[in-house]
């Protein structure tokens, strides 16, 4: 049966991995910029490590439940923080990535919504004839 999110969860995990995500992109994009990997590329580790370090905080159990319950001002915190730490050479594509997080962001708010609208319908918690 689909239950009504208690919004209870909040998204720092969430930030956290996307910050992640977008850092490790960063030095993979550092790494990738003369369209080699050589011994050069060493001095970008330590940037990676640090990311790593970063993960390893992450309560990887919480991130499903952070993630199902997430609304709309989470949804925005969540782009914004990929969009301070992501930052690659190409601008253009940078950006074209930033709007396709954004857009998957409120594609899942409005997933969130939807389902706690059935599990009000289905529970009774609203006035089904009001909907009509």
């Amino acid at each position: 049966m689909i239950q009504p999110s208690v919004r209870k969860f909040d998204v720092a995990g969430l930030i956290t991995f996307v910050t992640c995500i977008a850092e490790a992109a960063n030095v993979v994009d550092a790494v990738f910029e003369d369209g080699k990997v050589d011994y050069k590329d060493i001095g970008k580790l330590p940037s990676l490590l640090a990311v790593a370090k970063s993960a390893a905080t992450i309560s990887w159990r919480d991130i499903p439940n952070e993630a199902s319950d997430i609304d709309q001002s989470e949804a925005q915190a969540l782009a914004d923080a990929f969009a301070k730490s992501f930052n690659i050479k190409s601008d253009s594509v940078e950006r074209t990535i930033e709007q396709g997080l954004q857009t998957l962001m409120t594609v899942v708010y409005a997933i969130a919504q939807v389902r706690d609208a059935l599990a009000r319908i289905k529970t009774g918690g609203w006035n089904n004839a009001a909907i009509i």
